[in-house]
């Protein structure tokens, strides 16, 4: 087993992608109260507290008492709730109280965490407003990309194979002006030739969307994922570090192993995935593909749960 199967990644739950703010919650089990972890500079400057000075306290400091309710109601559904995926995916608005007195709506999404000592603990992601309006021109610019070139994978309702194909080569075309990283990453099922023989391919056509539930969950809003094929995933993540993706990635496969999958509603199983990542060159996206998927192929049907950086010619 590797170092990395036995624990939980550890990784910086305050670490921030395009400078949102983050907001570390628990809820605790013994009274359902929410209390502050901790939160990042980007936050604590806007609300104008040091991030020492609210940990430990309760939400309502910082939120009024009607709007941390709510989100207590929220955190109350488990994973196993059909809109578990809905409720940490879609974007909301609440009221975040400065330390002047005055308030300030905001939007914001939620995450969950690895538990402390038995207590749920979440994430609060508020997105930079500056960088808000480049996440909605991007977003605009994929919408008219995908026009007239989408096909949608039967099985999984994503973006099949050859759109992936016919998109990532214009990614150039938006990323004229200021050079931004871009990541590309398969996500393999493992032992998918096993479970299509034991269990068939309608259910690992179910695995399959169930993973992406998972990826959607964790990505942000305008991150893409592709069914490259019937255990493959292609994710596009935008203006992110190599360092981080490995963070994102190292998390998610986590979060996929967390989350067991009644297989053909036959048993339930921890379902494992290697992941493979790479700094996109904008000019060679196509070639990159083609390299990636054949690097991914060529790891054995029997490795389990890796997490790799693809090499580059």
């Amino acid at each position: 087993m590797n170092p990395e199967e036995s624990n939980p990644p550890k990784a910086d739950a305050l670490a921030a992608r395009r400078g949102d703010g983050v907001l570390l919650v628990v809820q605790n089990n013994a009274d359902k109260s929410l209390v502050i972890l901790g939160m990042n500079e980007m936050l604590g400057a806007m609300l104008g507290y040091a991030a020492g000075e609210v940990v430990d306290r309760r939400l309502e400091m910082i939120l009024g008492k009607q709007e941390a309710e709510i989100i207590a109601d929220d955190l109350e559904y488990t994973e196993d709730a059909p809109d578990f995926g809905d409720l940490f995916s879609r974007i909301r608005e609440l009221r975040l109280r400065r330390r002047t007195g005055d308030e300030i709506r905001v939007n914001y999404t939620l995450s969950r965490l690895m538990a402390q000592g038995g207590n749920a603990c979440f994430q609060l992601v508020i997105p930079n407003e500056q960088e808000r309006s480049v996440a909605s021109k991007l977003s605009d610019f994929i919408t008219l990309s995908l026009e007239g070139i989408k096909e949608l994978d039967p099985a999984t309702g994503l973006p099949n194979h050859k759109t992936a194909e016919a998109f990532l080569p214009g990614l150039k075309n938006f990323f004229t002006e200021k050079p931004v990283n871009v990541v590309f990453a398969l996500i393999r099922m493992d032992r998918h030739k096993k479970s299509v023989a034991r269990y068939g391919r309608e259910a690992c056509a179910q695995l399959l969307r169930h993973v992406n539930e998972i990826c959607r969950s964790t990505f942000r809003a305008e991150d893409l994922i592709f069914a490259l094929s019937d255990s493959t995933l292609g994710v596009v993540l935008f203006d992110i570090s190599p360092e981080s993706a490995r963070v994102v990635f190292n998390r998610l496969r986590w979060r996929i192993r967390s989350q067991r999958f009644a297989f053909g509603g036959k048993a339930d199983f921890s379902i494992s995935t290697c992941i493979g990542f790479e700094l996109l060159d904008l000019e060679d996206a196509t070639a990159a593909l083609v390299r990636d998927e054949a690097a991914m192929a060529a790891i054995d049907e029997n490795e389990r749960n890796m997490l790799l950086e693809f090499a580059k010619p």
